[in-house]
């Protein structure tokens, strides 16, 4: 029996997936996806994603587009949303998508010991 719990990592930068795998990767079940609707479909087929984490900009899609479709499937499951951009366009989106959908954020390059215990903090609450 499987008692890790399954994350969703959604970026589309193949060395954030690298640096979750290394440091996450024994102590968690991982899944990957680079799009919005890899991600929804891996939430589907799935089903039992504990947690999400997600950048706010991918390659061709939004955050906010795949935290929107998260929140209609499931209202309940924690999402951490990332980004390396600090302009105010990114801040008030992300202070939109916070209060909306009731995710909390993270900034990249974000230290490995403070990801982790925001990840087993929220996983407590859930």
């Amino acid at each position: 029996m499987n008692l890790k719990k399954n994350i969703l990592i959604v970026d589309d930068e193949e060395g954030i997936h690298y640096v979750f795998d290394r440091y996450l990767g024994n102590k968690f079940s991982l899944f990957h996806a680079a799009t919005v609707d890899e991600a929804v479909k891996k939430c589907i087929k799935e089903q039992q994603i504990d947690l999400i984490i997600t950048d706010i900009f991918l390659e061709k899609d939004t955050g906010f587009e795949f935290v929107h479709k998260v929140r209609e499937m499931n209202k309940k499951v924690p999402i951490i949303i990332m980004s390396a951009y600090g302009d105010q366009f990114t801040t008030d989106l992300i202070d939109n998508i916070k209060a909306t959908f009731d995710c909390h954020f993270i900034n990249k390059p974000f230290d490995n010991d403070e990801m982790e215990s925001l990840i087993e903090e929220l996983l407590k609450k859930s």
